[in-house]
């Protein structure tokens, strides 16, 4: 999770959140190419156990050892740690059986609609006035969407309606945090979201559970160490630079997830996905834009980081 970070942020520190922004594109990615490779053979909900559990081992060693160590996760607030787990655990659940169903290129141009509905979901929960100009982003983008998937028809596939759930899901866990952001720190947050998917999917495990092949135990492994990593690195990326400075380069999760997809899966992005893209990635920076002509501050928004 994240908070905005202040505007007086030193020259060097935007560079390190630049630099953790970039870093945790790449991150993110290949948790993303490795949760698609691996719901391929297992089942959706054991990949987001493991996901959880190793991620838990990553965030939990580095809270540890980081300035505040355990302290950081005191909390009085247990009942909406636990709602807001709740919320991504349907999140991962959703988004990762999107890549059952959707080529990788896909599924991340389509988490990044999280955006639109971030916006259009701020007014019910926030009570945060939504202007033309933003509405008329969030139109922008959903034609996006409808290019990419072609027709009506393509929006009514199984793939696109998991992936369109997540970025709800996902829309609704940014705002809940950002309800909490005044008394939680990131840290707290974070390892509750785990804790409780954790918990949650173990549950159902059960009825889930396939034995891992000795191959394919590094690649289930990968998802959730890349998950660990990219939640402390984005965490840190907004810690140390302004939203508005860092959040356009989480885009680069395009470009690494165009390398990654040609390389593993011979995926080249057809025109539609381009024009389709570039209408999504057009409405979530006009959006942004919008967001720092606020009298205030602008809260974090995080685009694209649904798994």
């Amino acid at each position: 999770m994240s908070t905005t970070a202040p505007s007086s942020a030193r020259p060097h520190q935007v560079r390190g959140g630049i630099l953790s922004m970039l870093i945790f594109t790449a991150v993110f990615t290949v948790m993303v190419a490795a949760g698609k490779s691996s719901v391929a053979n297992y089942s959706f909900v054991q990949v987001v156990f493991i996901r959880c559990a190793v991620a838990l081992v990553v965030v939990g060693v580095i809270t540890a050892f980081s300035r505040g160590g355990l302290a950081q996760l005191k909390t009085r607030r247990l009942a909406e740690h636990v709602k807001l787990g709740c919320l991504m655990t349907a999140n991962l659940l959703v988004y990762f059986l999107s890549l059952k169903f959707l080529p990788m290129n896909v599924a991340v141009l389509l988490s990044f609609t999280s955006s639109l509905f971030i916006t259009a979901l701020s007014m019910p929960m926030l009570g945060e006035p939504v202007g033309i100009h933003r509405w008329g982003a969030v139109v922008v983008g959903f034609v996006g969407v409808a290019v990419i998937t072609g027709s009506v028809n393509g929006l009514l596939q199984a793939g696109t309606i998991f992936a369109m759930a997540s970025a709800v899901l996902s829309a609704l866990c940014w705002l809940t945090v950002r309800q909490m952001s005044n008394t939680e720190s990131s840290l707290s947050v974070t390892i509750s979201m785990l804790i409780t998917t954790f918990v949650l999917t173990g549950i159902a495990l059960p009825w889930f559970w396939t034995t891992p092949a000795w191959e394919d135990v590094p690649v289930l492994v990968l998802v959730g160490i890349a998950g660990g990593l990219a939640q402390i690195l984005i965490s840190h990326a907004y810690r140390l630079a302004p939203s508005v400075i860092i959040a356009p380069f989480n885009y680069f999760q395009l470009i690494w997830s165009a390398i990654i997809a040609f390389i593993l899966w011979s995926e080249i992005p057809t025109v539609r996905m381009l024009a389709g893209g570039a209408l999504i990635v057009a409405a979530g920076l006009y959006i942004l834009f919008r967001e720092t002509r606020k009298p205030k501050p602008a809260a974090t928004v995080l685009q694209g980081e649904a798994g």
